[in-house]
């Protein structure tokens, strides 16, 4: 089996750079790339935080059931990004809220946009 890892969160890349070897035995990989690299089509998919991990699966996997996987994880993703939506354009909310948790919201709200961009992109890659 092959992974591939697309980052390009230099910190990620430098900790799977020291680690390839130990992560490509434990996972009993062929290979592990990582880095800003090509997506693969025909692959089983999954966003991790701000990466994105494709394991090749030409031939061995059903689209539909692929489909039927990324569509379930952007209903909980819309709902997790329509609640902290909710929540910053409340005003009652922003008003109260101490900086500090206003900026956590709006770090969370970009980190759901973001994997919904991203599950946007797996979907259009198994139509």
């Amino acid at each position: 089996v092959k992974a591939i890892l697309r980052t390009s969160n230099e910190s990620e890349i430098k900790t799977l750079e020291a680690n390839k070897t130990f992560l490509t035995r434990l996972a009993k990989l062929e290979s592990l790339e990582f880095g800003d690299v090509e997506k693969p089509t025909g692959a089983g998919f999954r966003v991790v935080k701000d990466s994105e991990l494709y394991v090749p699966l030409a031939g061995l996997l059903d689209p539909k059931v692929e489909i039927k996987k990324i569509e379930i994880q952007m209903v909980k993703v819309e709902k997790d990004l329509a609640k902290v939506t909710g929540k910053l354009s409340n005003e009652k909310f922003t008003s109260k809220a101490p900086a500090h948790i206003l900026e956590r919201e709006k770090k969370i709200q970009k980190e759901y946009q973001d994997k919904m961009d991203k599950l946007v992109e797996a979907l259009k890659a198994f139509k």
